[in-house]
C-alpha cells in the first residue's frame, strides 16, 4: 500500500514520518494515549495531512467523542494531501504503523524535536538572509531578533519557560503581601468561617474539598463559585449534577426558597415566583459557565478549561468531582487514574494561572468508624492528593455520624450512671445538631486547623457559627 505522496522543501530538514505515524496510529487504537501527549499541537508535524489528521483527533476527543478509522476517514474525504490513496486505506496503515502504544511519549518528544529543529534551521536561514542583505538594520538587532525566536521555541515546546531574577521574584512576593494585607490579594471565597484559615483563592493553586455523600460539598463549592463569579470568571465542570439544580441551589441559598418547596406542585406562592424571576434576570451579570455533561475524560476537561480560559478569561476551575471523571484508558488501575487525573489538575492549575476546586470522595470505611474526625488517608488517592494539593479540606457533619449511636444500657450498669452517659450524649447530638466540622488538614506555606460553620441544607447556606476554631 502505497503512503500519500510527501512534499519535501527545497532541501531536506529533519523530519520523521515514521515517527508520526506510529503516534497518530496509537492514538487511533488507544484515544486514552492522546492525553498523555499533550506536549503536541498540529503545527509541530512535519506532514500537512498528518497535522489535519491530529486536529481532527483534537476536536473529536474534545468533544467525548471517539477518533477512529471511521469517523476520521468520513472527514478526511476529498483531502488532496491524500493524493490517490483512500482515507479509509490510510486509517489502516496509520493503525498498522504502531509497534506499541506504550510508547506514545516518546513519539510526541521525537516530533517536537524534530519540529524545533526545522525551526531552529529555518530561522537560521532567515538570520543569515537578513545578515547579507545590507538594508541598514544593526547587526545587533538581527542577533537579538535569532536569539528571541530560539527562546520562542523553547518556551512554545513546553521544554523551557522564562526565568525571573531573584530581584523579580521578591518584587512579585512583596506585591503578593501587599495586596493580601490590604485584603485585596486572591479571590474572596465567601465561606466566612473558613477565611480565618484560607483568606482567599489564588490562581496557579489546587485545592481539594472532600467529604462523605450528603455532608455538603457541592454546596460549599457552588457558594464558592457563586461569589467568585460576581467579578471573575468561573467554569463550574457538575459531573454528578445538570445545571438547572445548581441553580436552584443558588436560587434556595440566595432567595431563601426551600428546594423541595420548588418542585412540590402548589410550593410557591406568586411572589415566590415574581422574585423566581426577578432573580433570575440578575444572574446574567454573574460570569459563571457551567458544562454538565456527565462522562467528561480529564482531557476533555482540559480541552474546556482552555477554551474557557482563551475566550471568557478564568479565574475558578471547579470539578465536581474526581471520582466522575471518566476513564479513557479501561486497563488502567483506580487509583493509578485517580493521580493522573490528579496530577493534571494541577498542571491545568499552573498553566492557565487559575485556582482548580476539585471536589472528592471520602472512602467508606470511615463510616464503619465508631469515633474520630475524618483525615487525609481517609480521600480515595490519598497519596496522590497529598503530594500535588496546595490545600485539602474535609468536611464533617458529626450530626450524620452520631445518628443510631445512641448508647444502649450495660449490664449491671446502674440506672443513675446510664441516665448520665445518656444525658452526655444527648447534649453532644443537640451540639451537633446543623454543624458542619471544615478540617483543613493540608495547607502548603500556611497552618492547619478546624473550623465549624451552621449549614442549613434545605436552604444551602453556611453561616458563621459561635466561635469554634482548633489549631
Amino acid at each position: 500500500m502505497k503512503r500519500p505522496p510527501v512534499t519535501r522543501p527545497e532541501r531536506d530538514l529533519p523530519l520523521s514520518v515514521e515517527a508520526e505515524m506510529a503516534l497518530l496510529g496509537a492514538i487511533l487504537l488507544n484515544n486514552a494515549v492522546f492525553e498523555r501527549v499533550g506536549i503536541l499541537s498540529p503545527d509541530h508535524f512535519s506532514l500537512r495531512l498528518h497535522a489535519t489528521i491530529f486536529g481532527l483527533m483534537q476536536q473529536l476527543i474534545g468533544a467525548g467523542r471517539a477518533a477512529d478509522p471511521i469517523t476520521l476517514a468520513a472527514r478526511l474525504a476529498g483531502n488532496p494531501d491524500l493524493g490517490e490513496t483512500r482515507p479509509a486505506a490510510y486509517m489502516m496503515q496509520l493503525a498498522a504503523s504502531v509497534s506499541s502504544a506504550a510508547n506514545a511519549v516518546d513519539y510526541a518528544c521525537t516530533i517536537v524535536e524534530l519540529w524545533q529543529r526545522r525551526q531552529v534551521i529555518l530561522g537560521a536561514d532567515d538570520v543569515a538572509a537578513a545578515a547579507r542583505l545590507d538594508d541598514g538594520e544593526p547587526v545587533e538587532s538581527v542577533i537579538r531578533r535569532h536569539a528571541d525566536h530560539l527562546d520562542a521555541l523553547l518556551i512554545h515546546s513546553g521544554h523551557g519557560r522564562p526565568m525571573r531574577s531573584l530581584a523579580e521574584a521578591a518584587q512579585e512576593w512583596q506585591a503578593e503581601v501587599q495586596a493580601a494585607q490590604r485584603g485585596i490579594g486572591g479571590l474572596r471565597h465567601g465561606i466566612e468561617p473558613l477565611e480565618t484559615l484560607i483568606p482567599s483563592l489564588r490562581g496557579g493553586k489546587l485545592i481539594v474539598l472532600g467529604a462523605r455523600p450528603g455532608v455538603g460539598k457541592t454546596m460549599v463549592a457552588w457558594q464558592m463559585a457563586s461569589l467568585v463569579s460576581t467579578g471573575a470568571p468561573v467554569l463550574f465542570m457538575s459531573l454528578e449534577m445538570p445545571a438547572a439544580e445548581l441553580v436552584g441551589r443558588m436560587a434556595a441559598s440566595d432567595l431563601g426558597i426551600d428546594q423541595h418547596d420548588q418542585q412540590r406542585v402548589g410550593g410557591l406562592h406568586q411572589l415566590h415566583w415574581d422574585r423566581i424571576v426577578e432573580y433570575s434576570a440578575r444572574l446574567t451579570a454573574k460570569r459563571l459557565m457551567i458544562d454538565d455533561r456527565p462522562s467528561l475524560t480529564m482531557a476533555q476537561i482540559s480541552v474546556a478549561a482552555r477554551r474557557h480560559a482563551r475566550t471568557h478569561g478564568l479565574a475558578l476551575l471547579v470539578v465536581d468531582y474526581l471520582g466522575r471523571i471518566a476513564s479513557s484508558d479501561r486497563g488502567a488501575r483506580r487509583h493509578e487514574e485517580l493521580g493522573r487525573n490528579v496530577q493534571a489538575l494541577k498542571t491545568l492549575a499552573r498553566e492557565l494561572n487559575c485556582c482548580v476546586l476539585v471536589l472528592a470522595q471520602l472512602n467508606r470505611d470511615i463510616d464503619r468508624r465508631e469515633a474520630g474526625c475524618p483525615t487525609l488517608s481517609d480521600l480515595a488517592g490519598s497519596s496522590e492528593i497529598e503530594a500535588e494539593a496546595d490545600a485539602v479540606i474535609i468536611l464533617d457533619r458529626p450530626e450524620m455520624r452520631m445518628s443510631g449511636t445512641e448508647p444502649e444500657r450495660k449490664a449491671h450498669e446502674p440506672e443513675s450512671a446510664y441516665a448520665d452517659r445518656l444525658a452526655r450524649w444527648a447534649q453532644q447530638r443537640k451540639d451537633a445538631e446543623g454543624r458542619l466540622d471544615m478540617h483543613l488538614v493540608k495547607h502548603r506555606g500556611g497552618r492547619i486547623g478546624m473550623v465549624s460553620a451552621q449549614v442549613d441544607l434545605a436552604a444551602q447556606r453556611i453561616e458563621a457559627r459561635q466561635s469554634e476554631m482548633v489549631f
